[in-house]
């Protein structure tokens, strides 16, 4: 009987990917950490031997990802409170990009990179925020819905992002016209703005549908496909395409019934997408830049924390809610790792940043959970010292 080689693979990967899980619910750690030092691990053990096969699950894995982030976020609470959102995520882009470019001018970087950098740095990662929502916090809480909706609107800044990113591409990159890159965007928006219009409309046609859940599996993911085929067509990311086709699903009532039935493929294309996240990492070169990557994660959590907790606290959130929000908002999110290999791809960052930047957002993924446990710890020391004074 023919053995196939990616076997071995397969079940070496699932095999430390539960071992980890084990571990980490043991300890009350998100499962998404476990799946990136799952990565990190087979990397290094050099368990994938084929890479190229890997590397499109991964690729796959991060399209489906972001439908399913998409799917878990809500159109509606995002009307309900624009404004705030709105303006949070513009100051946070603002700031972020205000500072490293300062920090680029000093650096003689190109705007290009600097801009690139901090679009990156201002992106949060929707997928681990949203566990540790849903594990610590209530989406109800003014917490939960202050911080659903600022992810919201920084995913959806991601649209205008690839365009200017696009305008900044050399022209010996191949990268797509800008005209059509800005034809795709206003698409892919008009799209989510009927979908809002219309949330509440039954999508009776498609009955024969909602009676069959293998159909149901089918349908949704083919829409999906097929939206982040036609936001690739348009030279932006596929997994914008299919970020935007789960917002569209999660707006309309009638499709509640998708989200029971991709649970299994959720839970297996999230595993996929941080495994070979895991894979991009550079034990090596980590070990060699250790003192550099260190002080960016150090850097990255201090500065996301101080903007948004300032900018919270701009907008009439007490202290207290504003630091807790500021902290599960600190990390650097799926979208970043995105855009960086977009900005490699196009030279607008070099191999040597492209691998800091992956480190970089790795990291602050990994030490999130710590990172809020802290600012939680320093909320309660506060408050007893007001309290004794």
């Amino acid at each position: 009987m023919h053995l196939d080689p990616a076997l071995p693979m397969l079940m070496g990967i699932l095999f430390l990917a539960l071992l980890f899980g084990m571990l980490f619910r043991k300890i009350k750690q998100p499962s998404p950490i476990a799946y990136l030092l799952t990565g990190v691990l087979v990397g290094y053990l050099g368990i994938t031997e084929d890479l190229v096969l890997f590397e499109r699950l991964g690729h796959f894995g991060v399209v489906f990802l972001l439908f399913f982030i998409g799917m878990e976020l809500s159109l509606e609470s995002l009307l309900s409170s624009w404004r705030f959102a709105f303006l949070g995520t513009l100051f946070q882009i603002a700031a972020s990009v205000g500072l490293v470019m300062l920090l680029g001018s000093m650096f003689a970087w190109p705007i290009a990179r600097s801009v690139l950098l901090g679009f990156a740095l201002s992106l949060s990662s929707t997928a681990m925020t949203m566990k540790l929502l849903e594990e610590e916090y209530s989406f109800e809480s003014q917490t939960g819905k202050d911080v659903a909706s600022i992810l919201i609107f920084q995913d959806l800044a991601v649209i205008p992002m690839f365009f200017i990113i696009g305008l900044f591409s050399p022209e010996h990159s191949h990268a797509p016209h800008p005209l059509l890159q800005l034809l795709g965007a206003v698409l892919l928006l008009g799209l989510l703005w009927l979908a809002a219009a219309a949330r509440s409309v039954k999508v009776s046609w498609l009955a024969v549908v909602f009676e069959d859940k293998e159909l149901q599996v089918i349908a949704a993911l083919s829409f999906s496909l097929g939206l982040a085929y036609v936001s690739g067509v348009f030279g932006l990311s596929t997994a914008l395409g299919a970020f935007v086709a789960g917002m569209i699903i999660s707006s309309l009532k009638a499709t509640n019934w998708f989200h029971h039935s991709l649970v299994p493929f959720r839970i297996v294309f999230v595993a996929v997408f941080f495994v070979s996240i895991g894979l991009l990492v550079d034990l090596p070169f980590l070990f060699k830049e250790w003192t550099t990557i260190g002080l960016l994660v150090a850097v990255a959590f201090g500065v996301n924390t101080l903007i948004n907790l300032l900018i919270l606290r701009a907008l009439g959130r007490s202290w207290e809610d504003s630091l807790v929000a500021a902290a599960l908002l600190s990390q650097i999110g799926e979208f970043s790792f995105v855009l960086a290999a977009v900005g490699y791809k196009a030279k607008i960052i070099s191999p040597y940043a492209y691998q800091l930047t992956v480190l970089t957002i790795s990291f602050t993924i990994l030490l999130t959970p710590l990172w809020v446990k802290m600012c939680q710890l320093s909320i309660r020391w506060l408050q007893s010292e007001a309290q004794a004074v």
